[in-house]
């Protein structure tokens, strides 16, 4: 009676061929629609993950140009960033200006422009590129890695760049990128021969020794070097490059014999940075320096002049002079004897002045021992005469 009961309340059943194949179908389109999902989703990923490190690897090289004063070549960029290929495992493409791999040659933060052009945005340092997953870059540079010119870039290029004057202020780049360094000529005094020197600093030399270009205005008539011939109508951007007068290393000398006035000078001085005799876009920086030249002034006083210098016998030896050719007279070691101006001492080896002098000396030659301005020298040896300070 019971298994009777038990059947009628929970009948045994099972599922029917069309819900079997309609649970089936249904299956297949959640697979099949996730199956379809998943190409561009990890695309998706792919491309985001490309931009963190297209994106890391510019900061990496600023970095670099911060702390070396220039970029990395395409040998270095390898090591310099943290990765060197995109998420679709291929190198990120690396394009910079050579010129800004070399400090000598301006560095990033002497030189006023690049050779590259992305788009319509002119002066770029660097780019960096991944071509995504086509892989198809548009502009790729030559086999060092440098590159001159206008590069293009397509929509499913993934692509970042820096500007010049973007890097300058990352890398901390202070003033400009030339720069006179004097603020001030030395006065001078009439009739005296007069030499300043003016210096330049940064930007990019011309060579090793001829760095620089310099030009003037308001120079007097005086002055010989640098020839003025520069000077009419000399402006910064003037197409006269040629006529720019040479430096030496990185200054150039002002000389003449002095005139009395005072001058308003204006110094222009202009770099390398266009490569070629081009002026406008080379670094020029100006500055104006006052010349002074004063009356004559007085010869300085001489303290010895009155009195004679004492010269110490220090040889180790009594000796013998005369004054003007006349009487032998003893001179003893650790003595003095005192020459004064307009006279002639002629020095022997023995006491007794027996044979030639050993040497002669004068007032003025004492002088010119007598470094401290005392009026005192020493003899220290006889053969051959030597004197010196005391």
């Amino acid at each position: 009676m019971r298994m009777r009961i038990f059947r009628r309340i929970l009948p045994q059943r099972g599922f029917t061929l069309i819900e079997l194949a309609m649970v089936l179908v249904v299956i297949g389109l959640l697979i099949g629609l996730g199956m379809s999902l998943i190409g561009p989703l990890t695309k998706r990923a792919k491309y985001t993950e490309t931009k963190e490190i297209v994106s890391a690897a510019v900061e990496s090289v600023i970095s670099y140009g911060a702390a070396n004063n220039k970029l990395p070549d395409s040998a270095a960029f390898p090591t310099v960033v943290r990765n060197p290929n995109d998420a679709f495992t291929k190198p990120l493409v690396y394009i910079y200006d050579n010129n800004l791999t070399n400090i000598s040659i301006g560095g990033i933060c002497g030189r006023k422009t690049t050779a590259i052009t992305v788009g319509s945005t002119p002066n770029a340092a660097f780019v960096v590129v991944s071509g995504s997953d086509d892989y198809e870059v548009q502009t790729t540079p030559n086999t060092s890695g440098a590159y001159s010119g206008n590069v293009t870039v397509s929509e499913d290029d993934i692509v970042k760049w820096v500007t010049l004057d973007e890097l300058r202020i990352k890398a901390g780049c202070v003033g400009s990128q030339l720069k006179i360094l004097n603020n001030e000529l030395p006065y001078g005094f009439e009739g005296s021969s007069y030499t300043a020197t003016i210096y330049a600093d940064g930007g990019v030399p011309f060579t090793s020794t001829n760095m620089y270009r310099w030009c003037f205005t308001g120079l007097p008539a005086w002055i010989t070097n640098p020839s003025p011939s520069c000077t009419p109508g000399c402006s910064p951007m003037a197409n006269d490059e040629a006529n720019w007068a040479n430096s030496v290393n990185n200054g150039i000398t002002l000389s003449g014999t002095a005139q009395i006035g005072t001058s308003n000078i204006t110094v222009y001085v202009r770099d390398n940075n266009d490569g070629n005799t081009g002026t406008a876009n080379d670094n020029c920086a100006q500055k104006m320096l006052v010349l002074t030249i004063n009356p004559s002034a007085a010869p300085p006083s001489d303290p010895c002049s009155g009195s004679g210098i004492d010269v110490r016998n220090e040889t180790g030896n009594d000796r013998g002079y005369k004054v003007n050719g006349g009487a032998c007279q003893e001179w003893k070691k650790n003595q003095n004897i005192t020459v004064t101006s307009g006279n002639t001492y002629d020095i022997y080896s023995g006491e007794s002045c027996a044979g030639p002098s050993s040497c002669s000396t004068t007032y003025s030659t004492q002088k010119g021992y007598d470094s401290d301005d005392d009026c005192k020298t020493q003899m220290t040896n006889i053969s051959p005469c030597t004197f010196a300070d005391r």
